[in-house]
């Protein structure tokens, strides 16, 4: 099963525990006479002459009160369970899909084929590097694609970005963290801005040891952020921004569709 269908199956439980709570609530079982508690049998055995006429509707009031009330919390903790399950599903924690990488884009992107042949475009969760046309953006393509290229990997999906590309943690099989490597070498910033997991803490400690070393990149006196460098280099005109704008709702529907 891939990622996909894991949401699928999610989104199939939650409505799922809608409907069945909803009708549970609505459809409370009356109160007959095998499940009414002990205290309202035994009312019914007791005089009925007016002076006690009051102390045993009350007695019948509050025994089917009680029983209602423990129906309902019966009903809650069943809903509460199911809703965590639904919400583990959902959360993706630990949920993996094996695929193969077809190509290399550039150091924090690759495009891989998964089982079902459907090609995924895949962007490295964490890191930012050097743009192709940037100092050192080659070197970041031919690293990533000496660790990943035309080899099988295990995708550990986070988010779906803007563009539609899923971003992930990518892992070979001996279970090495590709996105570590690439910051470990040098050869990719920690993306702070976008970088909140756990691991992230670990990142930057590879980041910062790969400066005092001096590795890849941090070799340059002065380097650039890639975030800063496409910044800098944007020449998009006035026309074209209406454009990318509309491309890029139209990539998100196709993933919403698609999902």
């Amino acid at each position: 099963m891939i990622f996909r269908q894991k949401h699928i199956v999610a989104l199939g439980v939650s409505q799922f525990i809608h409907v069945v709570f909803t009708f549970q609530m609505i459809r409370m079982p009356p109160t007959s006479s095998n499940t009414r508690p002990t205290h309202y049998a035994q009312s019914r055995t007791q005089s009925t002459s007016p002076r006690t006429q009051n102390t045993t509707d009350l007695v019948v009031y509050q025994s089917e009160l009680t029983y209602q009330c423990s129906h309902v919390k019966n009903l809650m903790m069943k809903f509460s369970a199911l809703f965590l399950v639904s919400t583990f599903l959902l959360s993706g924690v630990g949920w993996t899909y094996p695929a193969r990488t077809v190509s290399v884009h550039d150091g924090d992107t690759l495009k891989v084929r998964l089982v079902n042949n459907e090609l995924v475009t895949i962007r490295l969760y964490g890191v930012d590097a050097p743009e192709a046309k940037q100092a050192f953006g080659l070197n970041a393509r031919k690293r990533l694609a000496s660790l990943v290229s035309r080899r099988d990997v295990e995708i550990e999906p986070v988010e779906t970005d803007r563009y539609g590309r899923t971003v992930a943690l990518v892992r070979l099989k001996n279970g090495t963290l590709v996105n570590e490597v690439m910051v470990a070498d040098g050869l990719a910033w920690v993306y702070e801005e976008y970088c909140h997991k756990e691991l992230c803490l670990g990142l930057k400690d590879l980041e910062t040891s790969a400066r005092m070393d001096k590795l890849g990149l941090w070799g340059d006196s002065n380097p650039t952020r890639p975030s800063d460098w496409r910044r800098e280099h944007k020449t998009e005109e006035w026309y074209q921004k209406p454009m990318r704008a509309l491309e890029t709702i139209a990539r998100k529907i196709k993933v919403v569709l698609h999902y």
